[in-house]
């Protein structure tokens, strides 16, 4: 199942650009591979790949987004309220990427 889909994105994560893997995808990769990780709840693995697409400042504003969110899930299931809550703002403050069900995330920042 997961262990078996973790394995198959790190393999694509592995690509470069230069082996013709688009930049786009990596980010998705990047993305996917921090979701997987944290449905294994293997946080703290799950929070390096999506640091490793936030660290790309030309990513899609809608990957940014989602990324956050899960960054700051993550911290809460630590549980590292205060990390949560900066990670909920930043994505509250970027109006570059409409967030899905921003009131759930008022709701998490009380």
């Amino acid at each position: 199942g997961l262990e078996r889909a973790l394995e198959a994105n790190r393999r694509l994560r592995d690509l470069q650009h230069d082996d013709g893997l688009p930049v786009e995808q990596a980010d998705e990769a990047k993305l996917q591979g921090g979701e997987i990780l944290m449905a294994l709840g293997r946080h703290k693995e799950a929070r390096a790949s999506l640091n490793a697409l936030l660290d790309r400042k030309e990513a899609a504003p809608a990957l940014v987004q989602r990324a956050r969110l899960h960054l700051a899930r993550s911290w809460a299931a630590e549980p590292d309220w205060e990390k949560a809550a900066s990670c909920y703002q930043l994505a509250l403050a970027d109006r570059r990427a409409p967030l899905p069900a921003p009131a759930l995330i008022h709701y998490s920042l009380g």
